[in-house]
């Protein structure tokens, strides 16, 4: 089974972008929390040292204890204020990734709809009428750990693959995309050897 190497190669080139996107946005985010926290803490020791002067000029302890006092309120609504600054950003940040997410499983959907398998005729099933060269059953899609949320043909994803019938029945866990190998491999579907590996590895190096 050969699939369009350009295929491949859009699909992967989408896939990166998208990564980058996410990054440059957690990063962007990183980077303004950074600058809130810099800047509250700059403000905060100039208010600290004004306070202190303000106390030590007191002429009474009454005048010193009213001056504490004046203080206590302007630190409050610097303290909601940056909490409210930190849910800004945070609150933005959610937003931004939601729709690339939304959008990446818009090209998702397209990536898979629109591969063709040359040689081999695309089956049709479900409700949606969905299009592929064998129906499909189950998503692993994963991004470190974490599972990436998507759906096609009515199948959502998760972090688990099947086995061969026979050699490793039922479903099994992949933790990481580091083990997703592995984990074929101890279900009975298949073993790759240094030669098909290098082929592969040439195959991914070329798209």
């Amino acid at each position: 089974m050969s699939l369009n190497v350009e295929q491949f190669a859009a699909a992967n080139k989408a896939t990166v972008d998208s990564l980058l996107s996410v990054a440059n946005t957690a990063l962007a985010s990183a980077e303004r929390i950074a600058a809130l926290n810099l800047n509250t803490a700059r403000a905060a020791l100039e208010d600290t040292a004004a306070g202190v002067k303000t106390v030590m000029g007191a002429k009474d302890p009454q005048a010193a204890l009213a001056a504490q006092n004046a203080l206590a309120q302007p630190a409050v609504e610097k303290a909601v204020a940056y909490g409210r600054s930190v849910y800004e950003i945070t609150s933005q940040t959610q937003q931004e990734l939601a729709k690339m997410v939304e959008a990446q499983f818009g090209d998702f959907q397209k990536t898979i709809a629109g591969l063709q398998w040359p040689n081999y005729r695309s089956q049709r099933w479900g409700h949606e009428h969905a299009t592929f060269v064998r129906p499909v059953r189950w998503i692993c899609c994963l991004l470190g750990e974490d599972v990436v949320p998507v759906s096609f043909a009515d199948v959502t994803s998760g972090n688990t693959t099947r086995g061969h019938r026979v050699l490793g029945p039922g479903d099994h866990v992949v933790a990481s995309p580091a083990v997703y190998e592995q984990v074929l491999e101890d279900a009975g579907v298949y073993k790759m050897d240094t030669a098909g590996r290098a082929g592969f590895e040439r195959f991914l190096a070329s798209i």
